[in-house]
């Protein structure tokens, strides 16, 4: 708040309490504000060796097909390759060594790939890059992504 204050000055008066009541109304009145004492563990950043959360590693583990998020909230995964590559996410492989890994299960029988991919003319580790980049961004916009 004191930060706000600072930028606040020479812009006429502004007080903590002002401050403050605003933002208790704007977290009261619905999910637009979110509150935390400490800063959530996530990050917007994609690192070379991608690393979903323990948690949600775990849930998947146990055969989840939902996960609990950073931010505390619970992300659907219907997909069962999405669901593998996710749990394949510990920050140990890069991009190729999820592809590798994926084809293997994939060519096991282990999981199923999606019909976009089993109809694909392309070989399938080829064809599995693509939706391993998507499942990434999408580990990152739904807050599953280790900072």
């Amino acid at each position: 708040f004191r930060a706000l204050l600072k930028a606040r000055e020479g812009r006429g008066a502004i007080d903590l309490e002002t401050i403050g009541r605003a933002v208790l109304e704007t977290y009261a009145s619905g999910p637009t504000l979110a509150l935390f004492l400490t800063p959530p563990g996530c990050t917007g950043k994609i690192s070379e060796r991608p690393c979903v959360s323990r948690l949600a590693r775990l849930q998947l583990e146990d055969g989840a097909d939902i996960v609990t998020n950073f931010r505390f909230h619970t992300v659907g995964l219907p997909d069962p390759l999405l669901r593998r590559c996710l749990l394949l996410m510990d920050g140990t492989r890069d991009r190729a060594a999820l592809c590798d890994a994926l084809a293997r299960e994939v060519e096991s029988g282990a999981v199923q790939a999606p019909e976009e991919v089993a109809k694909s003319t392309k070989p399938l580790r080829e064809a599995l890059v693509e939706g391993i980049e998507r499942n990434i961004k999408m580990a990152r916009r739904f807050s599953l992504l280790e900072s």
